[in-house]
């Protein structure tokens, strides 16, 4: 004997335990649908950690890039092609009008055995895993021995405040005030008007 008799079940219970059935039994097939087909990803944050031990690539740093260890590059191979390289700042935000991920700006100094230090900026998006994945940089230095005082990403712009060289500064001192703006432009990083 069926312990639940059809009898006493309202037709209106009825009713609503068959659209529960369905709606359980979509939401079983979707789940299993998405976990099988991979579904959107929703990767960790870039975090400081991981950029100060990201890979960066770039026509400056070579086409095989570089590693960095705890913020740094050293390559001591020859003094012809000696390089460090070390991040300097970090800002995070969206940088590629999809805002349920935040790219990482990246402001990197470069060394090649002289007095200059020259700046260089990437951008990186978070990766599977959280690890940082680069996406673009300025294919050019963005200046020597240049005093940065603030860098940020504002409305999908890296914004750099610094104190640049004028005409008659020496090269240890600048002391133009100046303010720096880049857009993402596929791989590249171009430079735009403040």
């Amino acid at each position: 004997m069926n312990p639940i008799n059809a009898r006493f079940i309202s037709p209106d219970m009825r009713r609503f335990l068959y659209i529960a059935a369905v709606c359980l039994l979509a939401i079983l097939v979707v789940g299993r649908r998405t976990r099988l087909l991979g579904g959107p990803k929703a990767y960790p944050p870039l975090t400081i950690e991981s950029l100060r031990n990201a890979a960066y690539f770039d026509d400056v740093f070579a086409r095989e890039g570089i590693r960095l260890t705890e913020g740094l590059f050293e390559s001591r191979e020859t003094p012809a092609t000696y390089r460090k390289v070390g991040l300097e700042k970090a800002a995070f935000g969206d940088m590629d009008g999809k805002p349920e991920t935040k790219e990482a700006a990246v402001l990197l100094w470069t060394n090649t055995g002289g007095t200059g230090n020259f700046r260089f900026i990437c951008i990186l998006a978070p990766g599977p895993k959280g690890d940082p994945q680069w996406l673009a940089s300025t294919h050019a230095s963005i200046g020597d021995r240049i005093k940065v005082q603030d860098f940020r990403i504002v409305d999908g712009k890296v914004v750099l405040d610094a104190l640049i060289h004028g005409p008659k500064d020496p090269m240890c001192c600048p002391t133009v005030s100046s303010r720096l703006v880049f857009r993402l432009d596929g791989r590249k990083l171009v430079k735009v008007q403040p």
